[in-house]
């Protein structure tokens, strides 16, 4: 079994939401959930738009990907 560690290997969320306040609500929000557990490793990149999260997505490896309705 292989032991994954949060200090070398972050959590990598992305936020996808048109609106900037729920996008800055929802990285709060992920901050209080996975910051506990990835000892403050965590990165979260912010897309305003599908085009934006789709060039987002062809450049990093997300392990979370929140979408807005």
């Amino acid at each position: 079994m292989t032991n994954l560690s949060f200090e070398k290997n972050p959590v990598h969320i992305l936020i996808v939401d048109d609106q900037k306040a729920d996008r800055i609500s929802t990285k709060l929000e992920c901050e209080g959930v996975f910051g506990n557990i990835s000892s403050g490793n965590l990165v979260t990149i912010e897309a305003e738009s599908v085009e934006s999260a789709l060039t987002a997505m062809a450049a990093h490896v997300f392990h979370i990907i929140l979408l807005d309705e």
